[in-house]
Formats: C-alpha cells, sequence, structure tokens
C-alpha cells in the first residue's frame, strides 16, 4: 500500500509563505504534518520566526538554508520552493488541508498496520485496544493541542510586552478616542457609521491621515468616490486653518476652479504635503473582499519591503463591497453576518486594524439634534457587524439636520447650528474599552476634521 505524502501541496505551500508570510497561518499546520522532515524543519523555523517577530523571505533565510539544507542546495533549495509556489491564500488554504489529510491517513494506515501486527502475534484485545486508541487520537482535532495553552503563560507574557510598550495601540489622533478605546490594534474591525453625508468619509480619511503622520502606511479602498474627488479631499483638508475659515479653499470650489492664486498656492503646498505620507488609494469600484485582501497583501508586502510598518486597511463603504463570485445567500442579513465576519478575518490575516466605513439606516438617520443620538442598532444589519467588531463609532453631527430644513422653517438655533462644526463621536462599543462621546470639529467643505483643544 502506497502512503500519501502530498509532497508536491508541501512544497508549494512552503514555497507560498517565503513569498507571502502572512499566509502561514491560512493553513493550519504544524511541523508534524509534513512527510519530509526537511519540510518539517523548515516549518518549525517559519513559525519560531513568526513568534519572534522574525522576517521570512529569501534573504533572511539564507543563512539557516545554508546551514540545514547544504545538501539540497542551500539557498538554491529554497528558490526551487518558491518556483512550486501557491499562487492564492485560498490554494494555500486548500493544500494545508491535503497535507493535514494526507498525514491522517497515514497514521491510520500505520495504526491499522500495528493493530495487524498485533493481531497475528495472537493478542487479540490487545490488537483491538491499541488500534482503538491510537483511531481515537487520530480523530481528534490534532490542532486542537496545539492551540490550548495554560493561562498563566499569556498572562506572563501579556504583562512583559505591556512593560515594554508593546502592546500600545496606534493613536486615532484624537486624544479622548484613544482614552475610550485604547486605540487601534492590529487584527481588530472597527467600524464607522453615519447616515449619507453625515461625515463618515470625512472622518475615516482623518483618522488614515492621523496614522500615516505616526510613521504607519494605511491602506484606503474607495467603492464610491473617484480619484479626483479623493485628491482634491485630501489638499483641502491638510490646507485647512481653522482660524482662517473664510480663505480655507473648499474642495468643489477647487473642482470648478473657482480658487484665487493665495488658495491655488495653498493647495498645491497641501498636495506635495500629502505625497510624504504613507497613504495609498485603491479606488476602483465593485471590488470583493477576497480582491481587496489579495491587493492589501501586495501593498503591505511593498511597504515592509520600503521599512513601513502597515497600521489600518480602511474600506469606504462596506455596503458596497462585491459578492463573491458564485457566492449565493438566502437573505441579507446572512449575506451582511458573512460579509462582518470576512472584515475580521481579514483583519487579524493581514495583521492590521481594519476600518469599515457603514450607513445607518433610514430610520437610524431620523435621530434628531440631542435629543437622539444613533446606536450601532442602526446600522444596516447593525447586529451582524456589530458582533464582529471591535470598535463601534457612530457620527452625529449637529448641522446635518438644519442643513435639510427648507429656510423658511429653520429656527434661529438652526442657522446656529449651519455654522456650527461640533460632531460627536458615539462610541457605542469598544472591547477592552468603554462607551463614551467624544467631541470633535468637522468642516465639510474642507473634509477637515480634528480635536478642540481643551
Amino acid at each position: 500500500m502506497t502512503l500519501p505524502l502530498a509532497l508536491e501541496e508541501s512544497e508549494a505551500v512552503l514555497g507560498a509563505v517565503l513569498l507571502s508570510p502572512g499566509w502561514l497561518d491560512h493553513a493550519k499546520l504544524s511541523a508534524s504534518h509534513f512527510y519530509d522532515p526537511t519540510h518539517g524543519a523548515l516549518w518549525d523555523e517559519f513559525k519560531q520566526r513568526q513568534r519572534d517577530g522574525r522576517l521570512i523571505d529569501m534573504v533572511a533565510m539564507r543563512p539557516f538554508a545554508e546551514t540545514h539544507f547544504r545538501e539540497l542546495g542551500g539557498a538554491k533549495y529554497l528558490m526551487r520552493l518558491t518556483d512550486m509556489s501557491a499562487a492564492t491564500s485560498h490554494q494555500v488554504a486548500g493544500y494545508g488541508e491535503i497535507i493535514r489529510d494526507a498525514c491522517r491517513r497515514r497514521a491510520t494506515i500505520e495504526a491499522a498496520r500495528a493493530a495487524i501486527a498485533q493481531a497475528e502475534k495472537g493478542g487479540d484485545d490487545d490488537a483491538l485496544t491499541i488500534l482503538e486508541q491510537r483511531l481515537q487520537e487520530i480523530a481528534s482535532n490534532d490542532m486542537d493541542s496545539d492551540a490550548w495553552e495554560r493561562l498563566g503563560v499569556h498572562a506572563c507574557e501579556s504583562v512583559e510586552r505591556a512593560e515594554m510598550g508593546e502592546t500600545k495601540g496606534i493613536s486615532t489622533g484624537f486624544a479622548s478616542l484613544d482614552r475610550a478605546t485604547g486605540g487601534l490594534q492590529p487584527g481588530t474591525l472597527w467600524v464607522v457609521g453615519g447616515a449619507t453625508s453625515m461625515g463618515k468619509s470625512v472622518f475615516g480619511a482623518g483618522l488614515g491621515r492621523n496614522i500615516a503622520a505616526q510613521g504607519y502606511g494605511v491602506a484606503e479602498v474607495h467603492l464610491e468616490m473617484d480619484a479626483t474627488q479623493i485628491g482634491l479631499r485630501t489638499a483641502t483638508a491638510l490646507a485647512f486653518d481653522p482660524s482662517h475659515r473664510a480663505s480655507n479653499p473648499y474642495y468643489l470650489s477647487a473642482q470648478r476652479g473657482e480658487l484665487t492664486s493665495e488658495q491655488w498656492s495653498a493647495l498645491r503646498g497641501a498636495a506635495k504635503a500629502s505625497a510624504t505620507l504613507p497613504i495609498y488609494t485603491d479606488a476602483r469600484a465593485g471590488r470583493s473582499l477576497s480582491q481587496i485582501e489579495a491587493a492589501a497583501r501586495r501593498l503591505f508586502r511593498k511597504m515592509r519591503r520600503e521599512g513601513i510598518k502597515p497600521g489600518a486597511l480602511i474600506i469606504d463603504h462596506e455596503g458596497l463591497i462585491a459578492p463573491e463570485a458564485g457566492s449565493r445567500f438566502p437573505s441579507q442579513l446572512e449575506r451582511a453576518n458573512a460579509r462582518s465576519e470576512a472584515l475580521l478575518a481579514i483583519a487579524k490575516r493581514l495583521g492590521v486594524a481594519v476600518i469599515a466605513l457603514s450607513q445607518i439606516t433610514k430610520e437610524g438617520s431620523r435621530a434628531d439634534g440631542e435629543e437622539r443620538l444613533p446606536t450601532a442598532q442602526d446600522l444596516n444589519y447593525g447586529s451582524a457587524i456589530s458582533q464582529a467588531a471591535t470598535v463601534v463609532i457612530l457620527i452625529h453631527r449637529k448641522a446635518y439636520y438644519a442643513e435639510r430644513k427648507p429656510d423658511k422653517m429653520r429656527s434661529p438655533e438652526d442657522w446656529d447650528a449651519l455654522k456650527s462644526r461640533e460632531t460627536t463621536l458615539v462610541v457605542d462599543k469598544a472591547r477592552g474599552g468603554m462607551r463614551a462621546q467624544v467631541g470633535v470639529l468637522m468642516d465639510m467643505p474642507t473634509a477637515a476634521v480634528w480635536e478642540p483643544r481643551t
């Protein structure tokens, strides 16, 4: 009987991880799953480097290969593996299942052979006992044993990491929001909700600039706005000066070409300043989550080569994400559930914070003034996305409702509200943080957002 070895699949997975280390966890493998001990040793090195935060690529792995795989050609052996590499993360996961299945089948064959050998000796009871025990071990999920660790180990490691400052999240750029949420942690999903024109895109872009200003790489996926709108909003937001309200260049005025020479000069300077921020945008419409993840993974790999640590993936907005090819859902709620779970999974796989901008229902957008602030339940299929989210923020802008009233129906308070930049960030959920209301200022004509001085 020929043993199932899955050697080609093993080489494909190892090569894929050399090219895309972020796919290491997709395969759900341990060294014991590989038939070839060379493959197992290489996988062990990958996992150790992942735990230590060390690089996994051809250059970093060269000394290990020259030492341990000298007879196989050293670094040339790694090059051969990359030639065999899988093309996508889904293939890595699929090959991982094949490798695990081959391992289980080999173990089953070996257990049966041992039982047969014992039975041939005449010890039927012993043979049955051995076979039963071994099959029970094989039937159990071998990954479960790898996943379970003593709580005390996690506690000690967590305290040590916190003391060294390694658990501190990336600042949002808003001190009050950081106090409520603890900042942006890698592998978390943030949902920013708001009614149409409430300011969620403005706030999302502001978060991106604040993250990038700290040196972290930011990927922005725009499924609604085009590149010109994005560029002009970025420039006017950076050119904004809160003390010169009347002379600030508005992005719609810029779009119409109706700025003064001084405003054009300020806008050109702001555009040049934006080029120094490690923010990359993808303005293609109709992108599915797998397409977004694949593109982001390639971008983050490029960032790391340039010495930039990826910090966030911002998606504007999640309701416009295209369904996967061939996917079918009985209802929009189930589709929303699947999309929410996938967004969180992407955050964990990419190791960055995913910030998904989300639409509020018509009922939720009717919240009037300070009488009723929005909640997570006002989001479209709110229970689905809020359950997956680590942090849920709802935007409530004071001027929003006054803007929608005819002039003759506006009260003096409405006219005052139209001049107001006051905006409330309702932190309705913050896992590990606290619910809060955070005040910021938002200037819609320039797309600027900032925290008021206290």
